[in-house]
């Protein structure tokens, strides 16, 4: 009763539920990759040990399988339904945790980044649009970063422990966060937007109306009325999957998919998530003057203040601003820490550069900065939003297999970035494709912001 007194509450309550365990659950899993290059390189157990060029197979085998499981993860999410999609996605990291536990060989380690990379392909297109159909328009930007605040939550989690714990040990914890979002997601509603989209449009309502504290839900409820009332599925998981592919030749998706795929590409070719797989060697590379663990950890903690930044900056400032404004102190930082790596490489600048030991720490934070702040979360926010009801699912899952891939390739080239072009030319690179996103956006990014997901769908519909 006190929680209903309270605004928005019931969405927050939702939310929390949905990001804090599967939040959770994607960062660590993702902040353990980076702990793995780092550590197995320094492993003392032989069967264990691995090279950089070894180790570079586990950031790549967990994006190959992210990317497969995507798919997937959007066909479940449209047939069953974006809660229940969210309990299956997390068994796979269940699994993954445990083989990790009880590694014995670097073919388990990678066995078991195969099967955190299919958790995560499942988990993370379903969660971002449970959080967007729950979520008021006014809220929405606000309540989907909390996605990413949770994330980084739970890569600080993962640097913090293991300052205390073996990897393995820190392996056995991180299996709490995947039972807890079981738990959370047994008891919240579905969304409003999925049960009208099956007909069941009196559960669609009495969901709302929970959601939205009691408050008048009139015009909400008429506009998804009115997209589904042609929106008539099967409950079949083949039919569904069928019509699913047959819509795929329709303006309504192909318009959103060619930009919201084709960002979500260039995104991942910018060199923000590699970082994050590479942070530890690129501290140690660039002589740092603060220890690489620690050094990552304070990136993290950074990442997490951005992230909270981030929420007042999406509620208050347009999409489009603000993305464009990141992405130019993003592609600035990566340019500064690439010219600061040249620099290092002549010796009439070396000893300049060795007495800058702060600069890679505070280039790092510059990327986070720019990346963390508008750039990484509306481009995630906008695959979300920019599909219609009956296909977002499967349509925001294909925006990120395409991703995926690119994230793989681009992790794993990495290391040949390096050796072709230096850590210098690696970064110079990032800064473009930075810059090329930050074009593309300016030409095609719609203005979505407190735009309910019936108008934006309307828009589209309207270009036929």
């Amino acid at each position: 009763e006190m929680l209903k007194s309270i605004p928005n509450s019931n969405q927050w309550l939702v939310t929390i539920c949905a990001c804090l365990g599967g939040g959770i659950t994607m960062g660590s899993t993702m902040g353990f990759t980076t702990i793995l290059v780092g550590k197995l390189q320094q492993e003392d157990d032989e069967a264990l040990r691995m090279s950089l060029e070894d180790a570079s197979w586990i950031g790549t085998v967990w994006a190959l399988a992210s990317t497969i499981s995507s798919l997937f993860g959007g066909l479940l999410a449209d047939s069953i339904g974006r809660k229940r999609a969210i309990i299956v996605s997390s068994v796979p990291f269940i699994a993954s945790w445990v083989l990790l536990t009880t590694a014995t060989s670097t073919s388990s380690v990678l066995i078991s980044m195969v099967l955190s990379g299919l958790g995560d392909g499942l988990m993370f297109p379903i969660i971002p649009i449970y959080v967007t159909e729950i979520a008021h328009p006014r809220l929405r930007a606000t309540l989907c970063n909390l996605v990413n605040s949770t994330q980084i939550l739970g890569l600080i989690l993962d640097f913090s422990l293991i300052l205390v714990f073996h990897w393995k040990t820190l392996a056995g914890i991180m299996i709490i966060p995947p039972i807890a979002t079981i738990v959370s997601m047994l008891v919240v509603p579905e969304t409003p937007h999925w049960l009208a989209s099956k007909g069941r449009m009196e559960e669609a309502t009495e969901s709302m109306r929970w959601l939205r504290n009691g408050e008048d839900i009139t015009e909400e409820m008429n506009e998804i009325k009115e997209i589904s009332k042609n929106n008539v599925e099967s409950e079949s998981f083949c039919q569904n999957a069928k019509k699913t592919f047959d819509i795929y030749t329709s303006r309504k998706f192909l318009k959103p998919f060619g930009f919201a795929g084709s960002l979500f590409c260039l995104y991942n070719f910018c060199g923000f998530s590699t970082v994050q797989f590479y942070m530890m060697t690129i501290f140690t590379e660039s002589g740092s003057s603060i220890e690489s663990s620690s050094a990552t950890l304070l990136v993290s903690c950074w990442r997490l203040v951005v992230s909270f930044m981030s929420s007042f900056a999406l509620h208050h400032v347009s999409r489009r601003t603000l993305f464009f404004s990141t992405a130019v102190i993003l592609a600035t930082s990566q340019a500064s820490l690439g010219t600061f790596f040249y620099l290092k490489t002549l010796p009439d600048w070396k000893s300049w550069t060795n007495s800058l030991g702060w600069f890679p720490l505070f280039s790092i934070f510059s990327i986070y900065a720019g990346g963390q702040l508008g750039f990484s979360p509306i481009t995630k926010i906008l695959i979300s939003e920019v599909f219609p009801t009956s296909i977002r699912a499967t349509s925001a899952s294909l925006c990120v297999v395409t991703g995926f891939l690119c994230m793989g390739l681009a992790t794993k080239l990495f290391s040949q970035f390096v050796f072709w072009f230096g850590f210098y030319g690696s970064f110079w690179l990032y800064s473009g494709f930075t810059l090329l996103c930050l074009v593309f956006g300016y030409l095609g990014m719609p203005e979505t912001s407190g735009v309910s997901l019936a108008k934006i769908q309307e828009n589209f519909v309207k270009k036929e």
